[in-house]
């Protein structure tokens, strides 16, 4: 077991300065993630609800329409910005 406590070095204590600054940018991009999920979960389910209003016979969208917006969905999955949500889900 003492070989693998010598493989890591010991991590460097930040001063609190450097602490409270990393503690706010971790802050921020976890807030923002939380936002583009919150975002990301309104506009799927949108498309669900038009997917099951079409299967019940309440067509109010054609089913190109709705494949467009799933192809949105697909196409912001893709961007660099949902990068997060690729590997939760």
């Amino acid at each position: 077991e003492n070989k693998k406590d010598k493989k890591f070095k010991k991590l460097q204590v930040l001063n609190t300065k450097e602490q409270v600054k990393l503690g706010l940018k971790i802050y921020q991009k976890i807030k923002k993630n939380m936002n583009l999920s919150l975002n990301f979960k309104k506009e799927c389910k949108k498309v669900q609800k038009q997917i099951h209003n079409l299967t019940h016979g309440k067509n109010k969208l054609s089913l190109e329409q709705i494949n467009q917006n799933i192809d949105k969905i697909k196409e912001k999955l893709s961007n660099k910005k949902y990068l997060f949500l690729q590997e939760i889900l």
